[in-house]
């Protein structure tokens, strides 16, 4: 009997399944011969079958069919499917997904739903078909479940994120499914989910699909922000056990653990996500949609010139903008200058050091004005504290009317 699992919305799989796996080279062996992706601008052949893999040489560009599926016996679809692209030159990546009800053409079988490419063929017949849709090669294919989602979410640790109150009065999000073994009751406002909390973030839908997307990104963003650095090295080699005994994925150790490096230094403004435009076509009584006309060379354009840093523009540093003050709060000597250092390196202006009224906080606390959120968040990676806390003080007042406070404790691991 087939292993019975659940779906997972799979915008998640790109950061899972390279940055986790990456943590573990040498487990298997890797690389095959070079090939690189077509330039920007070259012919996309239409594809009916699937590409040799190749080697992650710099300059190249490595795309991933990203699989959430249904596995059950009476299902046996994709729930979401989607194309993850990571250029190894710009250290830029992107995320595409393709509406699973768009009707396109399945090889050796009708016009059909794309996620039913999946239950005729598998992910070798699926990526066949999106290959077609867009008209270039995918060298490696990932496919995760729930489950083994929830768990590499733990081995990581919580991802604090923003929880919207969707249905409004403090209500926030909720939803159950006993059939699919989904329960979903998240209060409103900023929180760590763990995982089963995450699973159900990323996978609500009461307001919209469109809606559900965007989470999906904010997830991923907040994620590879928090726990995507060296200093996490060993949970991300916790969260790749997970991996390799669970994933299904031609993604080899070796390959992923070349590009560990680059994608530890992404930022949020790294990754685009995108949606393949599709109107709605139904027929006989069922819903399909359709690719817009001109929408897939479009859309590859726009991949092409965002991968290759074309038309970027200079990044905001909100920390730059801040003035900041720094206490000692965790007792160790010369905490505070380092902390200090480690901001003005940055280019950021600090005000003030000196020690705080007791010497017994385990954790860092950093207090801003409004409006200083993002600030606040930039000096959290600064000082690689991921568990520091962030408080929006309206009223603060701070050694020479600096903007951020900052308490040291001894969570902060100094030069």
């Amino acid at each position: 009997m087939a292993r019975r699992t659940a779906p997972i919305d799979g915008l998640l799989v790109f950061l899972l399944a390279l940055l986790s796996v990456g943590t573990v080279a040498g487990v298997r062996d890797a690389m095959g011969n070079p090939q690189s992706p077509a330039r920007p601008g070259a012919a996309r052949p239409h594809l009916l079958s699937a590409p040799p893999i190749g080697l992650l040489a710099r300059g190249d560009t490595l795309r991933v069919l990203l699989v959430g599926a249904d596995d059950r016996e009476d299902r046996g679809r994709a729930d979401c499917v989607m194309v993850g692209y990571f250029s190894t030159h710009t250290h830029r990546a992107v995320l595409l997904s393709i509406p699973r009800d768009t009707k396109v053409d399945i090889p050796g079988h009708r016009r059909d739903k794309i996620n039913h490419a999946y239950r005729f063929g598998g992910v070798k017949l699926l990526r066949r078909t999106v290959e077609g849709v867009l008209g270039h090669p995918l060298e490696h294919h990932a496919k995760l479940d729930f489950e083994t989602f929830v768990e590499v979410v733990d081995a990581l640790g919580p991802v604090e994120v923003e929880v919207e109150d969707v249905e409004r009065r403090g209500r926030g999000m909720n939803y159950d499914d006993n059939a699919g073994k989904l329960h979903i009751h998240l209060k409103p406002g900023r929180q760590e989910l763990t995982g089963k909390q995450a699973i159900g973030f990323v996978r609500y839908r009461r307001d919209s699909d469109l809606k559900r997307a965007e989470r999906q990104q904010q997830f991923v963003k907040a994620a590879i922000k928090q726990h995507v650095r060296p200093g996490n090295l060993p949970a991300l080699l916790k969260a790749a056990s997970h991996i390799l005994r669970k994933m299904d994925t031609s993604i080899t150790a070796g390959q992923a653990a070349s590009l560990l490096p680059a994608m530890a230094g992404m930022s949020a403004d790294d990754i685009l996500t995108l949606t393949v435009p599709v109107v709605s076509a139904p027929s006989h009584g069922v819903y399909y949609s359709r690719i817009e006309d001109g929408a897939v060379e479009t859309i590859m354009t726009k991949i092409d010139g965002f991968l290759a840093a074309e038309g970027s523009l200079p990044r905001a540093k909100p920390l730059k903008e801040c003035t900041v003050a720094v206490l000692n709060g965790s007792g160790r000597a010369g905490v505070a200058r380092s902390v200090a250092r480690r901001i003005q390196d940055q280019g950021a202006t600090v005000t003030a050091t000196g020690n705080a009224e007791a010497f017994d906080h385990s954790r860092t606390e950093i207090r801003y004005r409004p409006a200083g959120r993002e600030a606040a968040e930039e000096l959290r990676d600064v000082l690689e504290v991921p568990k520091a806390g962030l408080i929006q003080d309206n009223n603060l007042v701070a050694p020479e009317g600096a903007t951020i406070l900052v308490t040291v404790g001894r969570d902060y691991k100094a030069d």
